[in-house]
């Protein structure tokens, strides 16, 4: 999610509006904010079902109450009073008061209970009818031990249209011969330099000629080079 934060936003969309599900996993609502990128948002318009395990932050303690709704609570009082006649009168009162469904002990209660997590639907059906308000359920655990321990260790299934991990091997370097050394000296050879010009025959010997009598003349004098 880290990676394509800035695009997850428009595959939400394109996948609802498609009817494509995906799953996305947090530690916290925290992950969905990483610089410049605020998927909270995007993620709260787009996804259907959501489920707290554990809700440890404080930010997210907060955002789950205010968005559970708000409830008509009783607020009893009692008092006693005692005069100077020693005569005790007794009270009792009750008002009613707006506070939110799930407060903060609900939650640490939650949190506390191996089984129990808070579920949000929108646009309930059938027997998950929760007015779209967020509830604390118990649930047991959909396979045993043994089965989720063999199916961990199991090969990933390879069926048509799964997309199978693959192995990156990385490439052996190439290495290059070395480059034979560029030799700019003179050039020593068995023959004597000076003797009479190579004939028109001796091809090799007359390119060699002309080749010492350049690099002679750019030195500016005349040198005798015998092996």
């Amino acid at each position: 999610q880290r990676m394509v934060a800035s695009n997850l936003e428009y595959m939400l969309q394109l996948a609802r509006s498609m009817g494509v599900g995906m799953i996305l996993a947090n530690q916290s609502m925290a992950d969905l904010r990483k610089g410049r990128a605020d998927l909270i948002t995007a993620v709260e318009a787009n996804c259907r079902l959501r489920q707290w395990f554990s809700v440890s932050s404080r930010e997210d303690q907060e955002r789950l109450i205010a968005s559970s709704g708000l409830t008509v609570d009783k607020k009893l009082s009692y008092s006693r009073t005692l005069n100077d006649k020693d005569e005790q009168s007794e009270s009792w009162s009750e008002s009613e008061e707006v506070v939110s469904r799930l407060t903060l002990n609900d939650i640490l209660l939650m949190n506390d209970h191996p089984k129990q997590s808070i579920v949000r639907i929108s646009r309930g059906a059938g027997y998950a009818q929760y007015g779209g308000m967020p509830v604390i359920i118990e649930t047991d655990y959909h396979i045993t031990k043994e089965e989720y321990d063999r199916r961990r260790n199991s090969e990933w299934p390879n069926l048509t249209g799964s997309f199978m991990p693959g192995t990156i091997t990385a490439p052996k370097p190439v290495v290059n011969a070395p480059a034979p050394p560029i030799d700019d000296g003179p050039i020593i050879t068995d023959e004597e330099i000076g003797r009479a010009t190579p004939s028109d025959d001796d091809w090799a010997g007359r390119d060699l000629y002309e080749a010492l009598q350049k690099s002679l003349k750019r030195s500016g004098g005349t040198r005798r080079l015998k092996k």
